[in-house]
């Protein structure tokens, strides 16, 4: 998870950019983070804003207090 491999055929997968991740494998693109999650780290899943923060654009790196 948090890969994929962008070239068909290819034998390394590369982790998701920071803003995006994959829900499973076998993927040959990364999906960017829903409103009200974040993710500020390559291949890393994307987690819910903590209480007393939030995102409110899809692709966010990091929340913001409110």
């Amino acid at each position: 998870m948090n890969t994929y491999r962008a070239t068909p055929g290819g034998k390394a997968c590369d982790n998701c950019p920071k803003a995006f991740d994959t829900q499973d494998t076998g993927n040959s693109a990364c999906t960017a983070c829903p409103a009200g999650y974040f993710n500020g780290k390559p291949g890393q899943s994307c987690v819910a804003a903590p209480p007393g923060t939030y995102t409110n654009t899809t692709a966010s790196w990091f929340p913001v207090p409110w």
